[in-house]
């Protein structure tokens, strides 16, 4: 059960500090960004090495890369608006 009373946050009985999910958060963002782009270095590294790629590969090297590119633009956008708070 979640409940939210005014700026503390009760998760499953226990009480959580906004400061605390706000780092949960950044962490979970930053982990994610960093497998994202291995995983782009990993893809791009098996795509140009097979001889057609087509075929075996179902998303494009450009939709990969706008979605790392977008998930680190959300990553910097939670970032500057955590430290903003935080002055």
């Amino acid at each position: 059960m979640h409940l939210i009373i005014f700026k503390n946050v009760y998760l499953k009985g226990v009480m959580m500090r906004p400061k605390l999910i706000e780092k949960l958060i950044l962490f979970i963002l930053t982990v994610g960004t960093l497998f994202s782009i291995s995983y782009f270095n990993l893809y791009m590294s098996n795509y140009y090495s097979e001889k057609d790629p087509a075929s075996t590969y179902s998303i494009s090297p450009k939709v990969l890369f706008g979605l790392v590119l977008l998930l680190c633009a959300i990553q910097l956008i939670y970032v500057f608006k955590y430290y903003n708070k935080k002055k």
